[in-house]
This record gives structure tokens, sequence and C-alpha cells, in this order.
């Protein structure tokens, strides 16, 4: 079982959890070991005085690292405490990550190069964010790396005069092959999402049918003309001018 704390430092709420346990985005946030380990001071203010609040953390800290004192906790001197909470930190033993604000499939990134080129060459599910809140779904039926790559602020210009701090994005990709794009969908919430169009990206081809009879070149909602929405293709009610349903077309 995971086990994690969160504690306020240097004004800011930084969750602290064991290195092993950590995911590859709480890796990548993670301050650096160099970096945590030379916080300490500033980090727990009065170690040196026997301040309570940083005494306190400094035993949590230890709880993760399994090797807290127990029972004569009372007995230890707060700079052994000090001193084995910055060596786990500058090994790496120990993380401190930022606190990230969650969206619909896990934390909320920033939407820059950096975070967007590490992201797999497959199909999914991805969501855009300004100022925490969602306007923008996508559906990259082949590589979601590159269909996130138009969104950046740099190449799209309708995101030009917004500063990245505030455009985010998550995302979801399907784990096995059966999973189609209408099972991810029913898992969002219908009344923050449900009306939201589910959007297509200029640098995919057109949705073709799958049927070999059909002469649908692309996907175009017979009943809101275009993108259809959420709550629709969640319920595979969303159906093509073609008659067959989204999760037909490919």
């Amino acid at each position: 079982m995971r086990t994690e704390w969160i504690a306020r430092l240097d004004m800011k709420e930084m969750v602290v959890l064991r290195a092993n346990e950590a995911t590859t985005i709480e890796e990548h946030f993670a301050v650096p070991g160099p970096v945590a380990a030379a916080q300490v001071d500033r980090w727990f203010p009065g170690w040196h005085r026997d301040n309570g609040s940083s005494r306190a953390k400094l035993l949590d800290f230890c709880d993760a690292l399994d090797v807290a004192p127990g029972a004569s906790a009372v007995h230890i001197e707060t700079r052994w405490l000090k001193e084995r909470v910055q060596s786990a930190l500058r090994r790496q033993e120990l993380l401190v990550v930022p606190a990230l604000r969650q969206g619909a499939f896990g934390p909320l990134l920033p939407l820059i190069t950096q975070n967007v080129v590490e992201l797999p060459k497959t199909r999914g599910i991805y969501i855009v964010y300004r100022f925490d809140i969602p306007f923008y779904i996508g559906h990259a039926r082949a590589n979601i790396r590159a269909c996130l790559e138009i969104h950046l602020p740099r190449k799209r210009r309708a995101f030009a005069k917004v500063p990245e701090r505030i455009v985010q994005f998550d995302y979801y990709c399907p784990r096995i092959e059966q999973e189609t794009v209408a099972d991810v969908l029913r898992e969002l919430d219908p009344a923050t999402f449900g009306d939201m169009g589910l959007e297509p990206d200029p640098v995919e081809p057109p949705a073709k049918c799958r049927h070999r009879d059909c002469q649908c070149l692309a996907y175009d909602d017979r009943n809101s003309r275009g993108s259809p929405k959420i709550r629709f293709v969640a319920a595979m009610k969303a159906v093509c001018a073609c008659g067959h349903n989204y999760v037909e077309h490919d």
C-alpha cells in the first residue's frame, strides 16, 4: 500500500513519499535531491531548538523511511532526525513533490513542450484546461503526442496570449485494445463534461467508417453536425450521417 505525507514546506503544500512508490509524473516534478537536501534548514525552521512542528515533520519523514525510533522517539535528538532526512533527500530515497491539482484522468500538467514530448505515440483521450477549467476534449485515434503538440501555446494562435502556467492538460491512454473511447468517457462526470464536444485533430486523417459498404469518409455527427457531445459518445448514441456509431469510425 502506497504511503505518502502531505506537508507544508516553505509555505507550499508538498507530497513526501518513498522513491520506489513514485509515479513517472511525480519523479518528473520532484525537487532534485541536492536541492531538497539544501532546503532542510528552511523547510524545518528551528529544528536546532527542538521546534515542535519541525520535529513532528522530521519524524514523519523518518516514518516514510521506516527508520523512526518508535517508542523511544522522545529521547532521539532532533539533529539525528534532521541529518537522516537530509541524507535520504540527497540520495533521493525520499522524494518531495509539489502537490499537483487533479484532473479527470490524473494530475494536471502544464501544457509545455517538455511534458508533451514525453507522451506515448498511441491512441488516447486528452483534456485541455484553462484556470483548472476544462474547455477542450480531444480524441487521438493514433498519436496523442502529435495531437497535443498542436495545442502548445507557441503553435496554436488561440492560446498565444495565455500564460503557459494557466494552460494545463491531462490524458488517458487505453490499457487494453478492446477498451473503446466510449468506455473511457463513461467514467467522466456528466455534469462537467457531458455537453462538451469530442474534438478531432487536424494532424490526423479523417475518421473513416470501418464498414466496407459505407461511403462515409469522415465522421459527421447526425444530431449536432460536426463533433459529437461527450454524453452521446459515452452512451453509444453518437451516430454519423452514415448511420454507424462513432466508435465504428477510425
